[in-house]
């Protein structure tokens, strides 16, 4: 999948692929980090906006539940965060696959649907 997203250039910073969805409420003053990998920590200052901003919980959402999920909340896991992933706003090649992941990820993480998010403490 995302050998295929890079040579169709769909993750190309500023095309299509990497635009906010128009229901999103995306603010001038949001954060932004760019992933040049599938872990966001990964060659990012994520790690270090976090920690800057006193921010001890990553919710998480995302297309391949088995790649970009996984790994993003294995190393938030890993780096003693609170990791709560969104389970009905991510995706797999199949459900069989997503429902896999989940089912690794809930040993170490919280897994919520977005329904519950606004009781998110």
């Amino acid at each position: 999948m995302f050998a295929g997203a890079r040579s169709g250039a769909a993750l190309k910073n500023g095309s299509w692929g990497t635009a906010f969805h128009d229901a999103l409420d995306v603010a001038d003053d949001d954060l932004f980090i760019v992933k040049p990998r599938v872990n966001p920590f990964y060659g990012t200052k994520l790690a270090v906006q976090l920690a800057a901003n006193d921010i001890d919980t990553l919710v998480i959402a995302g297309v391949s539940t088995t790649m970009a999920v996984q790994c993003a909340a294995r190393d938030a896991h890993d780096r003693d965060l609170r990791v709560v992933v969104l389970a009905d706003a991510c995706a797999d090649r199949s459900a069989a696959q997503h429902q896999a992941s989940l089912d690794a990820l809930a040993l170490i993480v919280e897994l919520r649907d977005t329904a519950s998010l606004a009781e998110l403490h």
